[in-house]
């Protein structure tokens, strides 16, 4: 089940981009670019919050990066593999689909976005929280405004995005006497947040810049530019974080390392050893 927990990280408070070919461009007290980890914990916030249409729509536009208009007709087949066949008690085994296949009819040809393992745990989660045994309907519209019932449409998203932003800013002030900075919601946030964590991931290269600016269609990399207020560089910088694990990962690795079986699973899985005659002698799983 979902938790109806409400969790706001230090990395959401101060979540800015520190890069040194960031524009300084966010001067206003409430002007700061959202990220994708920003919208995907005010995502998880809203499908708490029972508005599941608008949290899901906030998480899979910032992981996707794709204009709102091909979000929008997404159905939960895209994510879920049910053909109804499954008894309810065995719903926790509905297959979530790895992969995520966009079709451009104009163009007959198609795109296809590798779903991660949040992705599809997270959305089949909600999946099987909101439909019973006999009214799963996998051919269901997902972004949804459950109070009317009604699919989400770019002519209002706005305005409904930002109203929602409201309550969850005030509830952060209110718990944390801390005022969120974001900027007001708009139909292309997503892809500005997705686009501008690629990039940066990547260190601003003018190569991700061109590779960027061809997946999210547009004219030139200029546009590009504009659009996610970061400019391209040349240069390398190294990162000194390759390994910094949070506190679960730790108590969970610890673990492993005091369990030899988990440790053998482990090192299987992640095919760091080689194999023995004594190891598939003992081997029970």
């Amino acid at each position: 089940m979902l938790k109806k927990t409400f969790f706001i990280s230090k990395k959401l408070l101060y979540l800015h981009y520190n890069n040194e070919n960031t524009a300084v461009m966010n001067k206003n007290d409430k002007d700061l670019i959202w990220s994708t980890e920003s919208l995907v914990m005010f995502g998880m916030w809203l499908v708490n919050k029972g508005e599941r249409g608008y949290g899901l729509l906030c998480i899979h536009g910032s992981c996707f990066g794709i204009k709102i208009g091909s979000l929008l007709k997404l159905t939960w087949n895209d994510f879920i593999n049910d053909d109804g066949s499954l008894h309810v008690d065995l719903a926790d085994n509905f297959p979530s689909r790895d992969e995520l296949i966009l079709h451009n009819e104009k163009k007959e040809d198609s795109r296809t976005i590798k779903l991660s393992y949040f992705i599809q745990r997270y959305t089949r989660e909600v999946y099987i929280n909101i439909f019973d045994y006999h009214s799963r309907d996998v051919d269901a519209p997902i972004y949804i405004n459950v109070k009317t019932g009604k699919v989400l449409t770019t002519s209002s998203l706005n305005r409904e995005l930002n109203k929602l932003y409201e309550q969850f800013r005030l509830e952060v002030l209110s718990s944390t006497y801390l005022e969120l900075k974001f900027r007001e919601l708009k139909t292309n946030t997503f892809e500005i947040a997705w686009g501008r964590d690629m990039v940066n991931k990547y260190n601003c290269t003018k190569k991700v810049f061109i590779a960027i600016s061809k997946y999210m269609g547009h004219r030139t990399v200029n546009d590009t530019i504009k659009l996610l207020e970061l400019e391209p560089n040349e240069e390398i910088k190294f990162s000194f974080d390759l390994f910094d694990p949070d506190p679960k990962t730790e108590i969970e690795m610890l673990s492993i390392l005091m369990d030899k079986e988990k440790l053998s699973r482990y090192l299987f899985r992640k095919d760091v050893a080689n194999t023995t005659e004594e190891f598939w002698k003992h081997r029970h799983y």
